[in-house]
This record gives C-alpha cells, structure tokens and sequence, in this order.
C-alpha cells in the first residue's frame, strides 16, 4: 500500500496541471450541482405549494373579516334603530286609527334615527323600512325616490327562521324605482330583517334593512388568486362569485351543500366542478349568519407554476453543467501559464504574510510551495523582528520625553528656598520644600507611567503651589474635577507642561493680575481637561505656527516645546485615541483642550 501511494504521488507529479484540475474538478461540479439542483427543485416544489395554499388562506381569511366586521356593524345600527326611542311601542300605537299626538317627539326621534344609521353607513345600506300593521305605520328611507312601495309581510315571514334573520342575495320587492325612462330597475340586494306577531295578528310588521350588492363584489373580486381562481360566497345551495370565469369551473350544487355542512376547511379539499375540473377549495364561516365564503383554484393552475419551475431548473442544471465543464478546461489553462511564470520568479523575496502552503500535487505547484514556505518563515522571523525594535523604541523615546520634563525648574524652586531661608521665612521655605518633594514624588511615581487623576492633579497643585510663592501675587488659579474621573487613569505628566506653559508664556508676558484654570470632566466615551488662562495670547500667525510645530520633529521654537513634547507623548501612548487642541486670542488668553479615552 505505500508503494502504491508512493508511485500515485510520483505519477500525479508528471500529470499537468490542466488536465489535473479537469480530472479533479469536473466531476465533483457535475455531481454538485445535482444534488444542488434536485435539492432546490424539492424545496421549490415545497415552496410554491405552501406560498399558493398561504396566499389563499390569507385572501379568504382577510375577505372574511372584512365582510364579518362590516356585517356586524349592520348589526349594531338594526337593533340601534330598533330599540330607538320605543320604536315597538310608538309603531304599535301610532298604526292605530286615534294617534296619541304626544307622541310626536318619539317619531321625529325615531326618524333622526333612521337617516343618521342610512348617512353614517356609508355606501353599504340601499334602503331601510319600518312597517307595522299592514302599512299603517310605515317609515323608510332610500337612496332614490320609489315610485311605489310595497311590504308584504306574509311573503317575509315564509322566510322567517329566528329573531334575526339575512336573506341571501334577491330581487328588490319593497321599493319600486324607475329610470329616467320610466323602466323598472332591477335591484338585487341582501337583507337583514326582524318581524314581529304572526300573520292575520294587528299589529304586526316588521324592521328590513336592504344591503348593496357592492359591499359583497368588493370583497369577492379584490383577491387575485390565479386566472380561473376566485373568491364566492356561498349559501343554501347557492353561489355568487363576481370574477368573470368560465361556467365549467362552478360548483355543483350538491358540492356546495357539502362544503356548507363541513366545518372551515383550511388545509384545503379537492372537489369537482360542474364539467369534472378538479379544484382546490378553502372555506370560512362568517360568524355573524354563518354564510360560506370559499376559495377555489383550479388545481392544473395551481401546479402550473411548479412545473415551470421545474423546467427552468432542469434547463439551468444542463446549462451550468456545460458551462462548468467548459470553464473548467478553460480556466486551468489559464492557471498554468501564471504558475510556470511564478516557478521562475519565486526566488525573488516579492511574498506577503500568507498561510503555509501545502506540498504535494502537480510538479509545478510542489515547486512554489516549497519556495513559498521558505519566504513565509523568513517574513514572520522580520515581522517579529521589527515588533521588538518598534517596542524597544517606542520605551525610549516614551522614557526620553519623560527625563526632558521631570528637572525642568529644580534648581530655580531650590535659589527660591535659598533666599527664603536667608530672609528667615522658615515657615514658606518649608512649605516650598514640601511642595517640591511632592511635586517630584508624583513625577518619579515609582516607575509608573501611568497614574490616576487625582495624583495627576495634585502634582500640578504641587506645582502651582511653588510658584505661586515664588511669583506672590502675579496670578491666581481654580482647579475643577469632576469626582466620577478622579480614579480614572491618565498618562503621567500630561497636565503640569501645560500649566507651566500657561504660566511662562501666558500670565507672564502680560501687565497685571492672571488667572489660571484647570477644569476636567467626562464628555461621552472619553474625559476632556482644559487649561485656560488670562494672559498675553497668540496672534493669529503665531497660533498656526504653534500648531504645526506639534506635528513636526525640526523647526519648533521653545514656546512650544511643551505643547509638542505632550502631544508627542499621547500619540505614542494611547496610539491615536487621544488629542491635543489650542485656542488663543491675542490680548485675550489662550485655552488648551485635551481629550484622553476613559480607563
């Protein structure tokens, strides 16, 4: 078995690379792209069916809400209108021949009744009629003027099942209206009505509201469910549809009655139509009378679509499979003439830090493989390398700025002790050596080049300290701290250099009292200190040299030694977070803003 391996390994050096990748490639995209595609076919097939049969669902359940909140408002307004000012008790005695005339007001109440529920119907109510004892109490209102009416209360009341009855969709027989030609229009409505007594009793009548047919064929033809697909409404053996389809894909009636007796079919049922076309039916109830609305598709549309898909996707894996194998040759043509092209230039030390790359394979590929290993171990030695020699310097030039601050007024605070002491002020001369020690105690911070800003703000009132002492009454200063950053942590020496370049440069070089102020608070993610004075400021020339200095190694004056040495500082160590900002107006003062990341 290892002499096997080892003889394919030796036979597949000799073997080019294009007819390598045409030999490897070829049939894993073929059988790849199988799989992918009769994976894809049955999920789509899945798919399709699910997304028709959800489509459906949502149409028909969408068109019975509707119809079901729109035929319970009806509702409402019938028994508004009827318990409206004691309409049974005022129909009753005003159908009588000697009409109590105190009841006037309850009519005119019963009549606002009526036009107020017909207006606020919107377009949904045709007509509306209270009769009571055969006519003789009679009030309604209409859209159009009738040019004769006529309630037959026996013909209602074969209708009549319980106390609230709806009557599928029929003729007008109440209101008469003609055209302008003086032709009858024929008007089909459904209603929703209430009789009350029993024929041959006085009394009796009955409250009609008659509904549009439109309030039905807005909900019925607005889903679009498929070429030969609609919505109908479905009641007592009868069904109305309002998208004109063709006759052979209706119900028979003895398929309708069998959807009305089952319960709402929402997994969907195929049934026949009148000419044997199969169809797919889903059904809800309305709650309000329990009328049938259903949703039917013609099965060989609802499959239509998948087996489109199904050829498309047979098409396509034919067409990707060809383009595959054909792109396949191609393209490892292509890769051998890089590849030859690089085996003569790999020794040219031209590489970047990749991963290893794995020998064996072609002849050509184990050469660069080999030679690209051979560069990577040598970039990684130099990256690793120039890390050291990055950090090492990074310590210095960190160390460097530091040794440049730390001494600057020693010997200056040490003259000022000196004549203290010679003038017998024992008492500022000790303050003035504490002060100091402190100052150069928080400076030397036990190695530490970072502190907390409460130290840091101490040895700048250490600072301030001695020399406010030395300068008695030249300047004044404040410092504010916000105590929720007072533990945070900050690069040492970042605020005393620009305390004592307000000082020098500031307070000193102006006639009279200054003012020094050192505030520090959080602002979002990061704190901002400002140190602002009252003294000479910068013109504005002045100013812009100030700031491009703080970027430059050459050419900086004195002046802004501090500034830069500070900004220097906070480059290196928060690695671009943190910043340095000057402001100043001549005759004015000057501020400095620095921001730090909260740590």
């Amino acid at each position: 078995m290892k002499g096997f391996d080892t003889g394919r390994k030796t036979a597949m050096k000799h073997i080019p690379v294009m007819w390598l990748l045409v030999i490897v490639f070829v049939p894993v995209m073929v059988v790849t792209i199988l799989i992918m595609g009769t994976t894809f076919q049955r999920m789509s097939y899945n798919q399709v069916t699910e997304s028709s049969r959800a489509n459906m669902l949502n149409s028909l359940t969408q068109s019975t809400s509707v119809l079901d909140s729109r035929m319970a408002d009806l509702m409402e307004r019938f028994q508004y209108i009827e318990n409206s000012s004691d309409m049974l008790s005022l129909a009753l005695v005003m159908s009588q021949e000697n009409v109590d005339r105190a009841k006037g007001q309850y009519y005119i109440n019963l009549r606002k009744s009526i036009d107020d529920q017909f207006v606020s119907s919107g377009s949904f109510l045709d007509s509306v009629i209270i009769d009571f004892n055969d006519s003789r109490f009679r009030m309604y209102r209409c859209e159009d003027i009738p040019v004769k009416i006529d309630f037959n209360y026996d013909a209602w009341y074969g209708r009549n099942q319980s106390i609230y009855n709806w009557s599928f969709l029929h003729d007008d027989t109440i209101f008469q209206v003609t055209d302008a030609e003086n032709n009858r229009k024929n008007n089909r409505v459904f209603s929703l009505y209430r009789l009350y007594g029993k024929p041959g009793q006085p009394g009796r009548g009955g409250i009609v509201f008659n509904i549009r047919e439109s309030m039905f064929r807005d909900m019925l033809t607005i889903p679009d469910i498929s070429e030969n697909g609609y919505v109908a409404l479905i009641h007592d053996g009868s069904l109305i549809r309002y998208k004109d389809v063709d006759e052979s894909y209706t119900l028979s009636e003895q398929s309708l009655r069998q959807l009305q007796q089952m319960a709402d079919v929402s997994a969907g049922i195929k049934v026949k139509s009148v000419s044997g076309q199969e169809m797919m039916v889903y059904t809800r109830h309305l709650k309000t009378n329990g009328w049938l609305v259903a949703a039917l598709l013609p099965t060989n549309e609802m499959f239509h679509d998948v087996r489109t898909m199904q050829n498309s996707i047979h098409f396509t894996m034919i067409a990707v499979i060809v383009c595959s194998v054909l792109a396949c040759v191609v393209l490892s043509r292509l890769i051998v003439l890089p590849i030859k092209r690089l085996t003569d230039t790999v020794s040219v030390e031209d590489v970047t830090s990749i991963a290893n790359v794995s020998s064996g394979g072609a002849r050509e590929i184990q050469i660069l493989s080999d030679k690209i290993n051979e560069l990577l171990s040598r970039v990684r030695q130099l990256i690793e390398q120039v890390k050291e020699e990055q950090e090492k310097k990074r310590e210095a030039e960190l160390s460097l700025m530091q040794e440049q601050i730390n001494p600057h007024f020693l010997y200056n605070t040490l003259y000022s002790v000196q004549q203290l002491c010679e003038l017998d002020e024992s008492k500022e001369a000790s303050a003035m050596v504490l002060a100091l020690s402190n100052f150069f105690r928080t400076g030397l911070s036990r190695g530490e080049d970072v502190i907390t800003i409460d130290t840091e703000i101490n040895h700048v009132k250490n600072y301030l300290v001695i020399q406010h002492m030395k300068y008695g009454d030249k300047f004044e200063y404040e410092i504010e701290i916000a105590p929720d950053i007072r533990d945070c942590r900050i690069l040492k020496l970042t605020l005393q250099p620009l305390v004592e370049n307000a000082l020098h440069h500031g307070i000193q070089n102006q006639a009279g009292k200054g003012m020094i102020t050192i505030t520090g608070k959080r602002e979002g993610g990061r704190i901002l200190f400002e140190v602002r004075d009252t003294g000479a400021g910068m013109a504005r020339e002045r100013l812009e040299q100030v700031r491009k200095s703080m970027n430059q190694e050459e050419g900086y004056s004195q002046v802004s030694f501090g500034l830069r040495n500070v900004y220097s500082r906070l480059m290196l160590y928060y690695d671009g977070e943190a910043g340095l900002e000057i402001e100043s107006v001549q005759g004015r003062g000057t501020v400095i803003k620095v921001y730090i990341p909260v740590t």
